[in-house]
């Protein structure tokens, strides 16, 4: 995998808590090109904290939405 300065591809994946009943539960994958996985997670879970000051956030159609973080994952490979 190629990295820049020590950092990688990660797919940090959110759940929205707030689904209807008996709906799936609206997921958000969101990227995070960062030096390890832990710093992925952090960086995923703030982006949920603040999810209505983001601007995926603020258009989003739903906006009681409630983040939590569900998975990290390696993204794969960057091209360059």
């Amino acid at each position: 995998m190629n990295d820049l300065d020590g950092r990688k591809l990660f797919v940090v994946t959110l759940v929205d808590e707030n689904s209807p009943d008996g709906a799936q539960p609206r997921v958000i994958h969101v990227p995070a090109f960062v030096a390890d996985i832990a710093t992925a997670a952090r960086r995923g879970q703030e982006y949920a904290d603040n999810f209505a000051n983001t601007p995926e956030g603020k258009t989003a159609q739903v906006k009681d939405a409630k983040l939590r973080l569900h998975s990290v994952t390696d993204g794969g490979r960057i091209l360059t």
